[in-house]
């Protein structure tokens, strides 16, 4: 084979120890198929935390909602 240095040739059993560890390393890479429960946890993670994070916006919201309708419905019960 033209390339190679001081006359030496590849055998063909080299090449193919060279497609066998090309494929055992491709596989470390290889994307799973299904999500790994690590994957649920880190979701399930983010929605609690955004969930944290709304709750006080909407705890107000409701505040401010019961304070009107107390208002409204205090004096028609008490009947001023």
């Amino acid at each position: 084979m033209p390339g190679l240095a001081n006359g030496m040739h590849r055998k063909p059993l080299d090449d193919m120890h060279g497609i066998i560890v090309l494929r055992k390393l491709l596989s470390v890479w290889r994307i799973p198929a299904s999500p790994d429960p690590i994957e649920y946890a880190l979701v399930a993670g983010f929605l609690t935390l955004s969930a944290v994070a709304a709750l006080p916006g909407v705890a107000m919201s409701v505040s401010a909602m019961f304070s009107s309708i107390t208002s409204v419905l205090t004096p028609a019960v008490v009947g001023n």
